[in-house]
């Protein structure tokens, strides 16, 4: 049910939060979006340091692909000329 609806006979009437309520809730929020921020930026930067990561499958192979990029990267492809 929706928070502002009146109360049915007999039922009591929810208490205002007080300000202290308020404010701890507030406050709340306001360190779980800066954790969420600071996460958010920490998963950014883990998967620009390990971009390769992902081309993993459920089997822990890598997709041809990945496997093409990481021999360019140890240099072991032979150049076609």
């Amino acid at each position: 049910e929706h928070a502002d609806h009146e109360p049915l006979p007999g039922e009591p009437k929810p208490a205002s939060p007080t300000e202290r309520e308020v404010a701890l809730i507030m406050n709340a929020k306001d360190v779980l979006e800066s954790n969420l921020e600071k996460r958010r930026q920490a998963y950014e930067e883990f998967r620009e340091k390990t971009p390769f990561l992902f081309f993993r499958t459920a089997l822990g192979g890598a997709n041809i692909y990945a496997e093409r990029v990481a021999k360019i990267e140890r240099g072991e492809v032979k150049l076609q000329g």
